[in-house]
């Protein structure tokens, strides 16, 4: 594990597949190599969305990267370790929940 205090109250961890964001306690952007990046729905603060938008912004400016924007639910799932979507490509019943009451869904 790697640990990268990247600001006033960012951290960034790097674990196995994946690099986590996380503005003050909450994991809040997770990057699974094999996937691309994703953002989580919830507007914490203004001064997390800062962060988000910060972190996010150099590292995505090629038209290829993908961002997905996903509940706080997915991104806390993904900052635990756990496999998104999972092996088979099928979504936990939370996760479909999650996506079909997300805002534009």
């Amino acid at each position: 594990m790697k640990l990268r205090n990247i600001g006033p109250n960012q951290t960034e961890i790097t674990t196995g597949d994946r690099t986590v964001l996380y503005s003050y306690d909450t994991p809040v952007v997770v990057l699974v190599y094999t996937i691309g990046y994703f953002r989580t729905d919830t507007r914490h603060s203004v001064t997390t969305v800062k962060h988000i938008n910060n972190y996010l912004a150099p590292r995505v400016l090629h038209p290829s990267k993908r961002v997905e924007t996903v509940s706080q639910h997915q991104i806390d799932r993904l900052a635990d370790g756990a496999p998104f979507p999972s092996p088979d490509g099928i979504w936990s019943a939370q996760d479909q929940r999650d996506r079909d009451t997300a805002p534009g869904a």
